[in-house]
């Protein structure tokens, strides 16, 4: 749960994941940029990102779950902030598939994103690496 809600929709991964950039930055941080589609009436599991990250929506719309947070929508061209080590989830809710892009920078070696709940169907950890 999520501020004692029941987070709606189906589990299940993004499609059609495309990396656009995985590289180490100057400060030794890995950045991984990755373009996705999160189908209609899916969710993530409720997760948590240790070094946080963003999501940019290039269509489609989603719900955010985050814990002490509203529940927010976002849109095309519009996007939200990932807290670090907060439990939290993002849901289609709509009946069209979204696009999206998620940024995430921490250090090599590290998890970008660890889900919690059970049930999840796929990997649970994960990590910044060189793929």
């Amino acid at each position: 749960k999520i501020n004692d809600s029941v987070v709606p929709g189906t589990m299940a991964g993004l499609v059609n994941s495309v990396v656009l950039l995985n590289i180490v930055n100057a400060q030794g941080q890995r950045v991984k940029i990755i373009k996705s589609v999160r189908k209609a009436g899916t969710r993530v599991g409720i997760h948590v990102h240790k070094y946080g990250g963003y999501t940019l929506i290039l269509s489609g719309e989603m719900t955010d779950y985050v814990q002490g947070k509203a529940i927010q929508k976002y849109g095309p061209n519009s996007g939200y902030y990932m807290p670090p080590c907060t439990p939290m989830s993002a849901a289609n809710l709509g009946s069209e598939d979204v696009t999206l892009i998620d940024i995430f920078i921490g250090q090599p070696g590290e998890p970008f994103i660890e889900v919690l709940e059970p049930g999840w169907p796929g990997e649970r950890v994960g990590r910044f690496d060189g793929n």
